[in-house]
């Protein structure tokens, strides 16, 4: 079964939510999505660390570093021991995370992201949340 196909037949499956919020996020820049898709998803699993980290990173990226810190302060308390979501919260509040064109890790090295040509994404794929 292909991404797609799991996206048309379970919309609202954890798993596919916290993908189609990272595929918003770092290929599209379409955060104000991305921060719903989280949302969506944290409403399935309230512990779901990592969509407090990526919904931090949709804030970081729209502007937002006020709520992207609350959303990272949120991975904390429910991994916080965790090297990368510390990591995280670190590069937050140190103001150090890279622009748009550059990809953050957790350890802290900026890799160059591949530009990924302006396009409508498919409407099946990006089908209302």
């Amino acid at each position: 079964m292909s991404f797609n196909q799991v996206i048309r037949y379970k919309p609202n499956y954890l798993a596919v939510l916290y993908l189609k919020g990272n595929i918003l996020t770092t290929n599209f820049q379409e955060d104000e999505q991305a921060i719903a898709v989280y949302n969506k998803a944290i409403q399935l699993k309230s512990d779901l660390a990592d969509a407090s980290m990526g919904k931090g990173e949709a804030f970081y990226r729209n502007g937002n570093s006020e709520k992207a810190r609350e959303a990272a302060q949120e991975a904390v308390k429910l991994k916080p021991n965790n090297p990368e979501v510390l990591n995280f919260l670190n590069a937050l509040e140190k103001n150090r995370l890279p622009p748009h064109s550059m990809e953050w890790i957790p350890n802290q090295i900026e890799i160059e992201r591949r530009n990924y040509s302006p396009r409508q994404p498919p409407n099946l794929f990006w089908s209302s949340i």
